[in-house]
């Protein structure tokens, strides 16, 4: 349920989202007109503008000036991207992030890696903290095997790595999995985090697996679970 914080055209937005990805408006079908979408929602056509131009961006559906705006017929593809993207989910809490790459280095698969990879075997790592203004929140390690290595190079650091996987011509999604925890922190997320007191991390690990059913990414996702309550405490703390 969408809190009173939540801007209009985010509820726009994802009522749309949630319509495609039920199939209720198929794969290169077409949406209402902007007149009748205020009218259904009962919002201004500028709050309905903001939110279709939202999804645009994102590749789910596709403008075409003097006809309506049709799904994307990759959009189904897309439509899953709020199911497992990161970015989708800190974007949802409010937080507006920036990135920084601590890490980018190639490395050998083990430990718990080697379950998805194979042991042994080279993959790409990169490192990002993500901060809002410059306080830090999460800190994320993303591995991908060298097949799908390569595309890291076109990445900004703000980039949505489930977005531009989604958004690979001929990448197919198999099988995601995903495990959510709390658990404490450790020494090093202590210091990069700035962590003081008790509070736990949570921590969210998923694998992405390609239409072979081969691991293409491993993503480890920490954040402070203070960051995770309403209202965000820590972030308004820091001013």
């Amino acid at each position: 349920m969408h809190g009173k914080s939540v801007p209009l055209h985010i509820k726009v937005k994802d009522s749309l989202l949630q319509a495609i990805l039920t199939g209720n408006v198929p794969a290169d079908g077409t949406l209402p007109s902007e007149d009748e979408l205020a009218r259904q929602f009962d919002v201004s056509r500028a709050t309905v503008r903001t939110a279709l131009s939202a999804l645009e961006r994102e590749g789910i559906i596709v403008k075409q000036r003097g006809s309506r705006t049709r799904v994307n017929t990759g959009g189904s593809k897309l439509a899953f991207e709020p199911l497992i993207s990161l970015n989708y989910s800190l974007q949802r809490l409010g937080l507006n992030c920036n990135s920084e790459v601590v890490e980018d280095r190639m490395m050998a698969a083990g430990g718990p890696l080697a379950a998805g990879f194979g042991a042994g075997t080279v993959i790409r790592h990169l490192k990002r903290i993500r901060r809002t203004g410059s306080f830090p929140i999460a800190v994320e390690d993303t591995y991908f095997s060298a097949e799908y290595s390569e595309f890291l190079d076109r990445l900004g650091p703000e980039d949505s790595v489930a977005h531009a996987l989604l958004s690979m011509n001929g990448f197919a999604v198999e099988k995601v999995n995903m495990q959510l925890m709390m658990r404490p922190p450790t020494p090093r997320e202590r210091e990069l985090l700035r962590i003081h007191g008790n509070p736990r991390v949570v921590e969210l690990a998923r694998w992405i697996y390609d239409s072979r059913g081969h691991a293409a990414n491993f993503v480890n996702f920490v954040m402070p679970e203070t960051i995770m309550k309403y209202p965000f405490s820590v972030i308004g703390g820091e001013g």
